[in-house]
């Protein structure tokens, strides 16, 4: 594992793979998924770290650390009962779910490191995930209230709340930049991440990514036997799925959103202050 110049923590569908995709096209920045998580994984770990491979700005990213689970006891669990609705009390013994945690096993392995970190606005960020994880859900099990109560959900419920993230790694590492998901792709915000990167400012594509997710996740929805199809028809499905129309709204109800809003409400006032750059 290489000791990274910057550890770009996530979240999960808050324009990951939009900077990734930026990383990798900047030739100043050697960028390289290396599974960081497995440090939060694996509590026995002690990988081989080494010196970055050349003069580049060395990033590594990987977007399962912001949701802090931090494994203690069996590493197989978390994956296994990751999207069953109401499983949490299957895992919480071989696990805890703590920033604090998180930061203080990544600050062993990586002590000099920058910390990147791109939030979302909870409603905008639970219907992505919501929407992302449809096709995973048992079926009969995909309304919103099941996806909440699954011990992913109650991993990024815990995420969610931005302030005590961001504090928990600040209280790790010297220098923790968080930018705003909607930000990202307004005039200056790029260059300002260059600025703070090291490097020099590029010009870059913007474009979404992920198209088709939304449309898959709702014909998983509403067809629950494509969840028993094979993987193979599954990947055959998705160019199909992109050429259907779809539109970028949200699933959630009216008081769904209002009561994600209410959650968080104190939460954001708490984050605001952080932000600034």
């Amino acid at each position: 594992m290489v000791r990274a110049d910057v550890l770009y923590i996530g979240y999960p569908r808050a324009a990951s793979t939009f900077l990734s995709n930026y990383f990798r096209a900047h030739p100043q920045i050697n960028h390289d998924d290396q599974m960081i998580a497995d440090i939060l994984y694996h509590p026995n770990l002690q990988p081989e770290m080494v010196d970055k491979p050349d003069d580049k700005v060395y990033i590594s990213s990987d977007e399962s650390i912001a949701e802090s689970v931090c494994i203690t006891g069996r590493t197989d669990v978390w994956g296994k009962h990751l999207y069953n609705p109401g499983a949490f009390n299957l895992v919480r013994y071989d696990l805890i779910i703590d920033p604090k945690e998180a930061a203080r096993r990544m600050k062993k392995w990586h002590p000099k490191a920058k910390i990147l970190m791109v939030i979302r606005e909870q409603v905008d960020w639970f219907s992505s995930l919501y929407k992302y994880t449809l096709s995973q859900l048992p079926p009969g099990q995909r309304t919103f209230h099941d996806y909440w109560i699954t011990p992913q959900a109650i991993a990024m419920r815990l995420a969610a709340h931005h302030d005590i993230v961001i504090k928990a790694w600040r209280a790790q590492f010297d220098d923790v930049l968080v930018l705003r998901c909607e930000n990202l792709m307004q005039p200056g915000t790029l260059d300002h991440l260059a600025k703070w990167l090291g490097v020099e400012p590029i010009p870059f594509v913007i474009k979404r990514a992920n198209e088709s997710n939304a449309t898959l996740s709702k014909l998983h929805r509403r067809l629950p036997f494509l969840s028993a199809m094979p993987l193979g028809i599954k990947s055959a499905l998705r160019p199909l799925a992109m050429m259907l129309p779809n539109k970028r709204g949200s699933l959630l109800s009216a008081k769904e959103e209002q009561m994600i809003r209410e959650i968080y409400r104190a939460s954001n006032m708490r984050t605001a202050p952080l932000l600034a750059w």
